[in-house]
């Protein structure tokens, strides 16, 4: 919903609360009376920080209020004003992981922002809010650490907020200047609640917004990083992918981020190996490993070993996929808890799943059978879509080798219930093909 729509609904729902019933008016009538008699009571300051609070959509810290209610970061002002408004049941307060935050309920917020927009400043206000946001994401470090590096489902409780001042700045009456900042920062967010379709649109707006200062910066990279993972996954294997990737890894080695570089390595190695480029991928792999050396990063060596193991794997030679894929299973545990998320994949899913098929080839088939269901139950423990995908996709053929129709024909029942709830249409094609080797095999 584009955000004067939204602002419009949000003005009115309050009059929309009751239509339809016989009493509606009355009561339509009275709910208006009171917020015009509280709204009445309340001092100048008051009203103001009220109607300001308004362009927050669910819960909101603080903090934030204060940044987008008053005239300085802790204007105490504002901060009385909260307070004062609590105190009379105009905002509600909730304690989440040990925080306070605050809203308005959706009939007050909607009065309020009438009244902010009679005063002729919501374009003022939502322009403060999405900076706020901006601001908020490009500082935390733990959302801004690389894509999928960390758990962010703490934060899905900006994600309301997010939207909101995203549909603002790209609106008619918006800042594409101010959104296309939000963007970046927030890409990592929608990768991190595998919000994959919205995080490709919005990046794709933000790309095509770009003016010659921002093309060639840290800002693009990031962009092009995060709307060639979106795509891979949501739309296949295009062009337009590897030309962000692409484009990507130019801009990391040019500011020689080798965090970034390893992240499009990955992805690079992963959109080779999707489109049968299976030597390119082997030769990307090799790659990363120069990368995480020269970086001395370990968890990138872990990684990257995993990436040499499924492309010898998938050019055939399996005694070195078992050997590569072994071999950073064991380096993870001397490195203890290790988060293995690059490019949007969970590498330790991929690498065990190709060890069970390699194993299998090998000759190993009770071991593949236990590696495969290994890499199915750690996928759905972490419940990470794409790496479940990805388990059940390559997984399920070991069992069909095996003879194991049920456990195969479960597997691919799971993966049509992944795919679809997280809109992950590539993995949607390729359980069709999944499917049609079940029959053949029944």
């Amino acid at each position: 919903m584009a955000f004067a729509e939204r602002q419009n609904c949000s003005t009115n729902r309050f009059k929309l609360l009751w239509q339809g019933r016989r009493t509606a008016l009355p009561r339509h009538q009275t709910l208006n009376a009171m917020l015009d008699w509280s709204y009445n009571l309340l001092g100048e300051r008051e009203k103001l920080v009220l109607c300001r609070l308004s362009v927050f959509v669910g819960v909101f810290p603080l903090k934030a209020a204060l940044s987008v209610a008053g005239t300085e970061a802790n204007d105490p002002d504002v901060a009385d004003a909260v307070a004062s408004l609590v105190g009379k049941s105009l905002i509600s307060t909730t304690a989440i992981s040990e925080a306070t935050y605050y809203r308005l309920l959706d009939t007050t917020q909607a009065y309020a922002a009438g009244k902010l927009a009679e005063r002729g400043d919501a374009d003022n206000i939502a322009r403060r809010h999405a900076i706020y946001y901006s601001n908020y994401l490009g500082h935390d470090e733990v959302v801004q650490s690389t894509f999928g590096a960390h758990d962010l489902s703490g934060y899905a409780l900006h994600i309301g907020n997010v939207r909101a001042a995203l549909e603002w700045a790209f609106s008619d009456h918006g800042d594409i200047a101010v959104g296309t900042e939000l963007v970046t920062w927030a890409a990592p967010l929608f990768v991190g609640l595998s919000l994959l379709d919205e995080c490709r649109s919005w990046c794709e707006q933000a790309l095509a917004a770009l003016d010659d200062a921002g093309r060639g910066t840290r800002g693009e990279m990031i962009l092009e990083e995060a709307v060639a993972l979106s795509s891979m996954f949501t739309k296949g294997n295009g062009d337009e992918v590897r030309a962000a990737i692409e484009r990507g890894l130019a801009l990391a080695e040019t500011f020689e981020d080798r965090g970034h570089q390893l992240q499009l390595l990955a992805g690079l190695n992963i959109f080779l190996t999707r489109i049968g480029d299976f030597r390119g991928s082997l030769t990307v792999a090799e790659q990363g490993v120069a990368v995480a050396r020269a970086a001395k990063d370990t968890v990138g060596l872990v990684m990257t070993d995993w990436m040499l193991g499924v492309s010898h794997h998938l050019v055939g030679n399996q005694a070195a996929a078992q050997r590569h894929c072994e071999g950073g299973m064991a380096n993870a545990v001397e490195l203890g808890q290790l988060n293995a998320n690059f490019f949007g994949y969970d590498h330790r899913i991929r690498a065990l799943v190709a060890l069970a098929r390699a194993l299998w080839l090998r000759g190993f088939s009770e071991q593949a059978l236990r590696t495969a269901q290994q890499a199915i139950d750690e996928a759905e423990r972490r419940d990470h879509p794409v790496s479940v995908c990805i388990s059940l996709i390559y997984a399920a053929p070991v069992f069909l080798w095996r003879g194991d129709l049920g456990r195969a024909s479960d597997s691919i029942e799971r993966l049509i219930k992944y795919a679809g709830r997280y809109s992950l249409a590539p993995y949607s094609h390729r359980r069709n093909g999944a499917e049609r080797r079940t029959r053949r095999n029944t």
